[in-house]
């Protein structure tokens, strides 16, 4: 596991946010999920290059970032959004913003989340807060990778062929296992 991840996930459990949020299962299901959506720590998602592409997005001779950012590939319209105007998580990611002196518009957090790690775990920690059931214990991967469906709605998992999807799910399953290895979770 990168240090930086494990950073990241640590200093927003531990320093800010409340710490009923700071539980094993809470750290394994964020890891996995930081594994599936970027395993290279890139930071921003990485799509093919159109000559539509804006000169500022692009990152090779046929890539460009796409619209995610961050070690949990956020994006604008879905959890930034979401973690900004959900009842329960709002106020949080509020005093978090404001801490890290950014603006609490979704633009503005798209882009400190691809700069700021910790940021970036306090959203994907409140996405997962959002979730109305609870989160799965650290041996059900099948109920971790149901919750992943729900709160990232991935959209290679919802536009996929069913072969498409039971490699992603196959994906995550591995990333989960994977992540219970580091954290010596048995």
């Amino acid at each position: 596991m990168s240090a930086i991840v494990t950073a990241a996930i640590r200093t927003a459990l531990t320093e800010h946010l409340p710490s009923r949020m700071d539980t094993v299962s809470a750290r394994l299901i964020m890891l996995a999920i930081q594994k599936q959506e970027d395993p290279e720590e890139r930071r921003y998602q990485v799509v093919k290059r159109t000559e539509a592409t804006a000169q500022e997005n692009i990152v090779g001779p046929k890539t460009a970032k796409g619209p995610a950012r961050g070690l949990w590939q956020f994006e604008v319209g879905g959890g930034i959004v979401g973690v900004l105007q959900h009842e329960k998580t709002g106020p949080y990611i509020i005093d978090i913003l404001n801490h890290f002196d950014v603006q609490a518009s979704a633009n503005r957090c798209k882009h400190a989340i691809e700069q700021n790690d910790v940021l970036a775990a306090c959203f994907a920690r409140l996405l997962l807060w959002a979730d109305p059931k609870p989160l799965p214990k650290i041996t059900d991967a099948e109920g971790a990778f149901d919750c992943y469906l729900r709160q990232w709605r991935p959209g290679a998992f919802t536009r996929g062929t069913d072969a498409q999807q039971a490699a992603l799910e196959q994906k995550f399953l591995r990333n989960h296992a994977a992540a219970r290895q580091e954290l010596n979770i048995q």
